[in-house]
């Protein structure tokens, strides 16, 4: 299979997968949202991700993201602690961990993110990462979601990655609440 229907595969499977997919159904993994992202910038696609995110109690929170970008799968995880919240915002510290699965190197670091709500339906999100295993330390991450249903968003972002923090990327997704 070429690398272009790979790629179309991979994406309309995540898309059928997003939309199907609903809040009522009963998980094996305990999980409070699925995003399915598209990432690239103006040139090409840069990778395909999948976050799948648990709000384990009021104040814990984690996820765990699958990257992959057309040769390598790598693995990005993150625990999150609510500091401040809101009725229309929230803020977090969180502690991440990356994972290099073609050289099993492990990378470490500290941030904070945030997610809000405007214009009554919309919403908003920004993370940025500081890891001490990295020249290029920062990652960063903003965006917006606009809702298509109650429960399912289109998002729309801009940042870096871990592996690539000099590259900016830009990237489209679905994400579904459960």
């Amino acid at each position: 299979m070429k690398t272009n229907q790979k790629y179309i595969f991979i994406l309309l499977f995540g898309l059928v997968f997003s939309f199907f997919m609903q809040p009522t159904m009963t998980r094996a993994v305990p999980m409070d949202s699925v995003h399915y992202m598209v990432s690239g910038n103006l040139e090409r696609f840069e990778a395909l991700k999948l976050k799948v995110e648990d709000r384990i109690d009021h104040v814990n929170q984690a996820y765990l993201t699958t990257i992959y970008n057309g040769n390598d799968l790598d693995l990005a995880g993150r625990w999150n602690i609510i500091f401040l919240e809101r009725s229309i915002y929230r803020v977090k510290l969180g502690l991440a961990l990356t994972l290099d699965l073609e050289q099993f190197k492990v990378g470490k670091g500290i941030g904070i993110a945030g997610e809000g709500q405007y214009l009554e339906q919309n919403k908003y999100f920004w993370e940025t990462t500081y890891y001490f295993d990295r020249k290029m330390n920062w990652v960063y991450e903003g965006g917006i979601a606009l809702p298509l249903t109650p429960t399912t968003f289109l998002t729309l972002s801009a940042g870096n990655t871990y592996w690539k923090p000099t590259d900016p990327v830009m990237s489209i997704g679905i994400k579904v609440e459960m």
